[in-house]
């Protein structure tokens, strides 16, 4: 991986998220609009429209089920965090709402998970909504070849690391992550994923143990934000830092070889 550009800006500039709101199912395509789920047939036909009471934030889909995260429109005690809807995509009807921030789809049902002051928890549900394991970890979530989960930890207790839920509910530690906030990775394949933590660009297989791939030392030390996202061609990489009065935006773009 090579650097191809760099710029930097003196102000705040927008990244794009990796949240998925599309995705494809045996009942058609699958959409998060707004307040809405929408699932078209295979010949575009509208088959039905779910109204939700709060916006929808990523989209993940296992069998007959989709589950929605979702983000309230005015702050309250967990932030701007709304319910997660699992609804019947054969019917388009609510199944029931559940609690968490981040998803995964898995074979016969969904992790999910969420963070705060006195939690740190995922939990296994089927496709019915019941809970089936849990596990006291959060972060990002990727499905390993073998069934596994491998989560990249995000601890506001700066514990975080590494680690495999195995489905019997055990827990495989792997390396520390020194940064407890990293954003999100990015899937490459082959139980592969390229993740930003703190200046150093990574990568990590089934070790759980990261590599080393570039590193940023343009930025300084403490960045108020940092995003990883897939480009035509390649990736990119942003930091933002305080700098006087403002901002400065600093923005890498690399290629995929």
């Amino acid at each position: 991986m090579k650097i191809r550009a760099y710029q930097v800006v003196p102000e705040w500039v927008h990244f794009p998220t990796n949240s998925v709101l599309v995705a494809a199912s045996e009942w058609g395509r699958v959409f998060a609009d707004d307040k809405h789920i929408v699932c078209f047939g295979p010949q575009d036909q509208l088959r039905w429209r779910l109204a939700l009471e709060h916006i929808p934030s990523s989209l993940h889909l296992s069998g007959r089920s989709a589950l929605v995260t979702s983000k309230t429109e005015e702050y309250h005690a967990w932030g701007y965090l709304g319910p997660a809807y699992l609804i019947d995509l054969e019917k388009g009807q609510l199944l029931t709402t559940l609690r968490g921030e981040r998803a995964l789809a898995v074979p016969g049902g969904f992790v999910l998970g969420i963070e705060g002051y006195d939690d740190f928890d995922s939990w296994l549900y089927d496709l019915d909504g019941q809970e089936v394991q849990h596990w006291r970890s959060y972060g990002h979530y990727f499905l390993e070849a073998g069934g596994s989960v491998r989560v990249y930890e995000c601890d506001r207790q700066d514990s975080s690391r590494v680690v495999r839920l195995h489905p019997d509910g055990r827990i495989e530690r792997g390396a520390a992550l020194s940064d407890g906030q990293i954003p999100a990775p990015l899937e490459l394949g082959d139980d592969r994923q390229l993740l930003l933590h703190g200046m150093s660009l990574q990568i990590c297989d089934a070790s759980l143990h990261p590599q080393e791939l570039l590193r940023f030392d343009q930025v300084g030390p403490d960045p108020v934000h940092s995003a990883l996202w897939r480009s035509e061609g390649g990736y990119e990489v942003g930091f933002i830092e305080r700098h006087k009065d403002g901002y400065l935006t600093h923005r890498w773009s690399l290629t995929s070889d």
